[in-house]
């Protein structure tokens, strides 16, 4: 049976080649873990008869409380946009606009009004007055990242590196397949990361 440590020794190389790391929240492919896939790739061209297994993993702490954070910060742009269009400026797509510190407790404030959740009231079953960050701490809170958003970014990363195997390691599609994704604590093994795994089959 052939490993993947093995694969990458026929390389000089001791990279972990099981695996392919991501940033939290994200499915963009990292400087290291595309050196990977391409030395992965390299290794199977060396191998035709072999075929790999993807298997995406979403940790269900660490992307969740990302995924909230990025959701938080489209809240903020989504709050400067209407800031700019209500004074007749040039509507930008939000991955384009940039909010100044300066700036940010008052689109805090504007993403807060704007939410539709139930606010905290004092005695009088009036609104409370909360500073800045106790509306982020509740806007971060009451943003739901569910099992499927955790599902579809694990899909997604697995694409990410078919599509990197395929495009710039020309290997064969019909040599890779994508796998049920690990999402969860993963009952008696162990708790589903930021990454891809791989196997050789």
């Amino acid at each position: 049976k052939t490993s993947l440590k093995m694969l990458a020794g026929l390389f000089g190389s001791q990279a972990d080649l099981q695996y392919a790391e991501f940033e939290p929240g994200s499915d963009s492919l990292p400087a290291p873990a595309i050196e990977k896939i391409d030395l992965l790739a390299k290794a199977l061209t060396e191998r035709p008869a072999r075929q790999l297994e993807i298997q995406g993993e979403a940790d269900p702490e660490a992307d969740r409380n990302a995924l909230r954070q990025i959701q938080f910060d489209r809240q903020l742009k989504a709050a400067k946009l209407k800031s700019m269009t209500d004074r007749g400026e040039r509507a930008l797509p939000l991955e384009q606009i940039v909010i100044p510190d300066e700036e940010k407790n008052k689109m805090i404030r504007k993403a807060f009004a704007a939410a539709d959740f139930p606010k905290p009231r004092d005695e009088k079953g009036e609104l409370k007055k909360l500073e800045p960050p106790e509306m982020e701490k509740l806007l971060i809170t009451a943003i739901d990242i569910s099992d499927d958003h955790l599902v579809e970014l694990a899909y997604s990363r697995a694409g990410v590196a078919k599509y990197q195997l395929v495009q710039q390691g020309r290997i064969d599609p019909a040599r890779l397949y994508i796998v049920q994704p690990l999402t969860g604590d993963g009952g008696d093994s162990e708790k589903a990361k930021t990454r891809v795994q791989f196997k050789v089959k």
